[in-house]
């Protein structure tokens, strides 16, 4: 009993002096926890917040201690830690998509009654967080003082926390942070499952638990604080889809031009696994003899039905045999199945365009999935009577699978071909992806976002040209004139706004009914706010001539207040 009374004041000074070092640090540096962090965006609204998505956290360091899912455990707890500040959006990381797919496909298979979520709605990410784990020990260590061990185990964790731009891959951030633990320091969350976090195969080691929850809060403490001083991306927009009429395509103008809409198509036929499997070289060699003997396939059939359907003892041969794993990388689509002219016809008759059905002009078909002869297309399409081709090829794979959902990739390659001398118009390649349960839907979806980015493309194209096919316009020929600048065939419009004064909506319309009666104006708009009504004007001519010649109609009273050129001000009596 003496003895151990001897060796009380030796523990009661090794307890003081291995408490005040830790006494000293908290009064010069204040902990850190995520609720004090959290307070920096108090008040964020979520549409305000940058959205975030913590790709992966790399293991560089040697040490046989750190395993391979140490960097999985970190990423996955960064991930929770930002979520709990509210200072950020964030996104599930990629390897845990397959749930909110999984879901997806349980509402397609229909499971559900309509109301489960669609695909194709994921936000993107604009900040993509990752890390490099460059140092992790968690080595023993501990002062002895009279015959005792003080100060437990001690961990050191190190990596460095980067900040990328997903659009660019540019590096926007980045900061090394280097925290130290002790198993008497740790005390709050347990990180890394119910059980702790295991490194290397070892038990719980709350010296390492409290190194990674320090190093964990202090990389959330350094974004909320870089998030307002480093360039952010935009956020990821909804795509905007624009609509085309004759009030702003020129093209529309002078009337409505004929389209031939021949685009050629290609799906991948649940061959997913030749895709992957068969070396590059071997599949290209394959894809350009399938191509080749879909074409000669395709063509045969279109002559076929041109020509009665002579030698049907040779009908045995179908597209079935091109369709197996061994032999069909890619699956014509026939012309009624074709999702790329269905998406481009739909736009180009909404914008005002007349479109021939595909199924009349079966020999230009032929021309197209063999030679492509621009030549020959063209005079073709002139004998129909059509002022421009549009032509191209699109081409749809398998590219992945998630959760039950298939992922696929669309190319789209146009030409829009003046019939007139076959001179190009427009050209471009587009890509589009698109998602489903079914492959071959997802195969569609994503042709049809192809052709929709195609088509904007193409209209954007055609409508800024300044043409008048003499066709349209009532000549027997569907000669194409085309100029760079107004002509004096095509004589450029003008603007005029005019701002009317006591009027009601009744006059306001025969107003406006009066002014579309004029040869030379092309378009009118009308608003009307209590007694002031304003009409915006598409004319041709000055605004003089456009007041005066609305002057001369008896049914028309009204004083003139103002008149300038593009602005008039009148008031109605």
């Amino acid at each position: 009993m003496k003895r151990y009374l001897y060796l009380l004041p030796n523990f009661l000074l090794g307890l003081s002096l291995l408490a005040m070092p830790e006494q000293l640090i908290a009064q010069k540096t204040p902990e850190v926890t995520l609720e004090k962090v959290a307070e920096k965006c108090k008040g964020l609204a979520r549409d305000k917040r940058v959205v975030v998505k913590v790709a992966r956290f790399n293991v560089s360091t040697k040490s046989a201690q750190a395993n391979s899912t140490f960097g999985d455990e970190l990423a996955t707890m960064l991930t929770s830690a930002i979520q709990q500040t509210n200072c950020f959006r964030v996104m599930e990381m990629n390897r845990n998509v397959g749930d909110a797919t999984g879901e997806m496909a349980f509402a397609q298979d229909g499971f559900t009654d309509g109301s489960g979520p669609s695909a194709g709605k994921m936000v993107g990410a604009q900040l993509v967080v990752t890390g490099e784990v460059t140092d992790f020990s968690e080595g023993n260590k501990s002062t002895q003082v009279g015959g005792f061990n003080f100060g437990g185990n001690t961990a050191t964790l190190g990596f460095t926390l980067k900040l990328l731009n997903p659009q660019t891959g540019e590096l926007l951030f980045s900061r090394d942070i280097n925290m130290k633990g002790n198993s008497s320091g740790f005390r709050g969350m347990k990180l890394g499952g119910a059980n702790g976090l295991a490194i290397g195969g070892s038990t719980e080691n709350r010296a390492v638990q409290d190194a990674v929850q320090k190093a964990i809060i202090k990389s959330v403490e350094i974004m909320a604080d870089a998030k307002d001083q480093i360039e952010m991306p935009e956020p990821m927009k909804p795509k905007e889809i624009k609509r085309y009429t004759a009030q702003n395509c020129q093209m529309l103008r002078n009337g409505s031009p004929k389209v031939i809409i021949l685009v050629t198509e290609a799906t991948t036929a649940g061959t997913a696994r030749d895709n992957t499997t068969t070396d590059l070289n071997r599949r290209e060699r394959e894809i350009a003899l399938r191509e080749r003997e879909a074409n000669v396939g395709l063509a045969s059939e279109v002559v076929k039905g041109i020509f009665g359907g002579r030698n049907r003892e040779t009908k045995k041969e179908e597209s079935a045999s091109r369709q197996t794993a061994s032999s069909a990388v890619f699956k014509p689509v026939v012309i009624e199945q074709s999702a790329t002219e269905t998406e481009l016809i739909r736009q180009f008759v909404e914008a005002g365009f007349r479109v021939v059905d595909p199924k009349i002009y079966g020999k230009m078909r032929q021309i197209a999935d063999s030679s492509a002869d621009l030549a020959a297309m063209a005079s073709l399409g002139l004998k129909m009577g059509a002022n421009i081709i549009v032509t191209g090829q699109t081409i749809s794979e398998r590219t992945n699978s998630q959760g039950g959902m298939v992922s696929c990739r669309a190319r789209l390659e146009i030409r829009a071909i003046a019939t007139e001398d076959g001179s190009i118009l427009a050209t471009n390649a587009v890509a589009g992806g698109g998602i489903d349960v079914s492959e071959a839907i997802a195969n569609k979806i994503a042709i049809r976002n192809a052709s929709e980015n195609m088509t904007q493309y193409l209209l954007e194209r055609l409508c800024a040209m300044n043409m008048q096919f003499a066709s349209v316009a009532g000549g027997s020929k569907p000669a194409a004139i085309r100029a760079a600048a107004p002509v004096a065939s095509v004589p450029a419009a003008n603007i005029t706004d005019i701002a009317i004064g006591n009027i009601n909506y009744a006059k306001l319309t025969a107003l406006a009914d009066l002014l579309k009666k004029n040869a030379k104006v092309k378009a009118v708009q009308k608003n009307l706010k209590g007694t002031d009504g304003t009409l915006h004007i598409e004319h041709l001519g000055s605004t003089d001539e456009l007041i005066d010649a609305l002057s001369r109609n008896p049914t028309a009273k009204f004083d003139v207040a103002a008149v300038e050129e593009g602005k008039a001000s009148i008031k109605m009596n």
